[in-house]
């Protein structure tokens, strides 16, 4: 909505309250908004600010705009098992140890037209003929629509509530008549109406139910909540409130526990505090009947208003206002010697027609002759039955100066003339008679005439009007049949999500089981690196407590010795990239960090995932491995060593060849035979020690045996050493089998005879 229609609608908010000392500003925008438009179609209004303009100038369009806001949709046992359910599970426990005189108090707010509280006294009354548990039962229901509480009262509904009604029900708790069926006294007595805002009102107190149904849906979340906290403190602990399907308490867990979920019925905390509300409260003890509420009347203050009408009826004689079609709007002084009232219900309140005998015409007739005149008319000794036979009165009409908006307003004044006052003359007092009948038969054709005419206008507008009517009506059932339609898909639509609540529930709950229960250190982070969630294991790591949720990473303190975690964090959400490192705490134990995008179900990178892993065990082990390890190379060392000492004893040469026959090691003997040195051993082959022409096939073939014990071999080759002075050299071949996966070796001994 445009700013300025916003301003119009606040204008509206407070014409409304100003007129009607109610505040709708709390409805629900949508709602205020279709109610509005609603009434601007009637009117032929386009613009909001134009149907304020509207507002102000038409007084009684804010009453018919605020009778709009009031919800009077209702029906009996609206929705059945929610009322089967509660008289199942609501009714036992308030019949349960209850003394024998404390009555059953009822709270129904919102009633509207009363079928919701009939529909509560009879369920009470079936249940206490069922079970024999009687008590008294007071029903107390509100609305702020008067009318509705006028209907309700009189507790006669159509024809059509038969359709949610069983026969039986029917039956025991109707009357039939031709117009419709009338509530029985056994039932109407139980329940009493009333004018009541549950906002601007104070709440009853020590109400056993309140049945406040399908009213939260029209306020908004705040007011929702101010109402919540009302019905909480008018119950009394362990009382039930029961709300519309589309309705709930869940805001306030610490006040009501759910006792059916589906049908939304609640149960008062018995220990539960509410918040500080007004004192003052209504007691239902204290609260009539209906025919109390018709005989009383609250007593006015004394003021000087209260004087000085006492002074005027004391002195001025009895007078009423009256409208244009003579309703009596106000009555002053002693009236009953002129006016007679009828008695029973839907007193008329037409001053023609409570005119006593002779009184009638003569005031018919000074009504219109000061109408259309617009001066004041006085009859002087019109004659009229009173109490004690005939008397003669003054009879005076004076109109009121027009106002612009206001309806044409008339003062009847009636005086006693006094018996000495004498009437005028038999033929005087015909022929003031005949003139005065003679205007008012004029008048009277003129009117008819005038009538005539307007009611041929408003034929030709009604035949209009029922055509637009009935193509309105074609169109209504249409977009009936397409509301019964969307109202079935909504209904698959709500169970479908309800179910789809229930499967999120329970994801939820093993996602808490699983964060809860897992050993691995896990951190939500926002976009704005803000911790998000959090899980018990995390808080080895990070000096997390639950309120530190939505604070910003940088403020919680670490227990890692890793000072670049935040801009690594930082790292992974810019480059949309995963990071993983072992981190060490300032306690000593070791984690495996890994850090990556957190993305969505849309695949959108919506924050950043850090889990930590225990490896200090792993890294224990690892360390002592490693320590293993060297101990292991120490040994082979110190083994290699002491074998090169032991066979550096032996006085023959040995060497040991590879598959090349290149030396992989030797002793001293063979060194001072081949003059080499120990560091550069290995640099010699077989082939560089012997002749040329020696054959080394032999040994080859000889590292080629795969038998797992080969024989060694004795071979004479010519010898290639300037200082060996024999013809050959007689050396011993011994193959070696490696480990497994190793290359076999061939240990060659040297005949020491055969070396000068």
């Amino acid at each position: 909505m445009a700013p300025s229609a916003d301003s119009a609608l606040h204008r509206i908010f407070i014409l409304l309250r100003a007129r009607t000392g109610h505040d709708f500003s709390q409805y629900k925008q949508k709602t205020v908004q279709r109610r509005i438009s609603r009434r601007m179609a009637v009117q032929q209004i386009e613009q909001i600010e134009d149907y304020y303009q509207y507002l102000r100038r038409m007084p009684m369009e804010v009453n018919l705009l605020a009778g709009e806001f009031l919800i009077g949709v209702t029906e009996f046992f609206r929705n059945p098992e929610a009322f089967e359910t509660l008289g199942q599970l609501a009714l036992p426990p308030l019949f349960t140890a209850r003394p024998p005189e404390e009555p059953i108090r009822v709270w129904v707010p919102a009633c509207a037209s009363g079928e919701e509280a009939y529909s509560i006294a009879i369920l009470l009354y079936e249940y206490q003929n069922a079970t024999h548990n009687i008590y008294p039962v007071q029903i107390f229901a509100t609305d702020l629509d008067r009318a509705a509480i006028g209907r309700a009262r009189l507790g006669h509904y159509p024809l059509g509530i038969a359709a949610h009604l069983s026969p039986e029900r029917l039956e025991h708790f109707f009357v039939l008549d031709e117009n419709g069926y009338q509530v029985k006294d056994l039932i109407r007595n139980s329940v009493v109406f009333a004018t009541h805002s549950l906002i601007k009102d104070p709440p009853f107190s020590r109400v056993d139910l309140i049945s406040c149904r399908n009213l939260l849906i029209y306020l908004q979340s705040p007011l929702q909540k101010k109402v919540l906290q009302l019905l909480h403190y008018a119950l009394k602990p362990g009382g039930f409130l029961f709300l519309g399907n589309s309705e709930n308490a869940d805001a306030f867990p610490h006040l009501f526990t759910p006792i059916n979920r589906q049908w939304k019925i609640y149960q008062r905390i018995a220990n539960s505090e509410p918040r500080s509300l007004a004192t003052n409260v209504l007691d239902l003890n204290r609260i009539p009947n209906n025919s109390e509420l018709a005989r009383t009347s609250p007593e006015p203050a004394i003021n000087i208003r209260q004087i000085l009408e006492q002074w005027l009826l004391d002195r001025a004689p009895p007078c009423v206002l009256v409208n244009g079609q003579g309703d009596i709007l106000y009555v002053h002084g002693r009236t009953g010697a002129y006016l007679e009232l009828a008695s029973g219900e839907g007193i008329e309140s037409n001053v023609l027609r409570l005119a006593r005998e002779g009184l009638s015409s003569f005031l018919g007739a000074a009504l219109r002759q000061a109408q259309i005149g617009r001066e004041p008319v006085i009859y002087e000794h019109v004659r009229m039955q009173g109490h004690d036979g005939f008397q003669n009165i003054r009879l005076s009409v004076y109109p009121l100066p027009k106002v612009a908006t206001a309806p044409e307003l008339n003062i009847i004044q009636f005086e006693t003339l006094d018996s000495s006052s004498a009437p005028p003359s038999a033929s005087a007092s015909a022929e003031k008679r005949i003139a005065t009948l003679e205007w008012e038969l004029r008048a009277t054709r003129e009117y008819l005439q005038t009538t005539i005419q307007d009611l041929e206008a408003s034929n030709e507008e009604m035949k209009s009007s029922n055509e637009e009517i009935q193509s309105a009506n074609e169109e209504l059932e249409s977009s009936r049949e397409e509301l019964q339609s969307v109202n079935e898909e909504l209904v698959t639509l709500n169970a479908e999500h309800e179910q789809k609540i229930a499967e999120l529930l329970q994801v939820n709950n093993d996602l808490n089981n699983v964060l809860s229960r897992i050993d691995i250190g896990i951190i939500f982070l926002d976009n704005q690196l803000h911790i998000r969630r959090f899980n018990a294991a995390a808080t080895r790591i990070s000096n997390l407590i639950g309120s530190d949720l939505g604070r910003p990473l940088s403020d919680i303190v670490s227990k890692l010795n890793y000072p670049a975690l935040l801009d690594d964090v930082r790292a992974v959400l810019d480059q949309l990239s995963s990071r993983e490192c072992e981190v060490q705490t300032r306690e000593g134990g070791w984690y495996w960090m890994c850090i990556r995008p957190y993305r969505t179900a849309d695949n959108v990178i919506d924050g950043v995932m850090l889990t930590f892993t225990n490896i200090s065990e792993q890294k224990t082990v690892q360390q002592q491995l490693q320590q293993a390890q060297q101990d292991i190379q120490a040994a082979r060392v110190r083994a290699e060593s002491l074998i090169a000492n032991i066979v550096d004893l032996f006085d023959a040469p040995l060497a040991v060849l590879d598959s090349d026959m290149r030396i992989v090691t030797t002793n001293r003997a063979f060194r001072q035979y081949g003059q080499i040195k120990a560091t550069d051993a290995s640099d010699y082959r077989l082939r560089e020690l012997i002749h040329e022409s020696a054959d080394l096939r032999p040994l080859q073939a000889l590292l080629a045996d795969e038998s797992q014990t080969p024989e060694p071999r004795t071979l004479e080759l010519p010898s290639a050493i300037p200082n060996s002075t024999g013809p050959a050299l007689r050396l011993t071949a011994q193959p070696i089998r490696a480990p497994e996966g190793g290359a076999p070796l061939l240990l060659v001994t040297f005949d020491p005879a055969s070396i000068s």
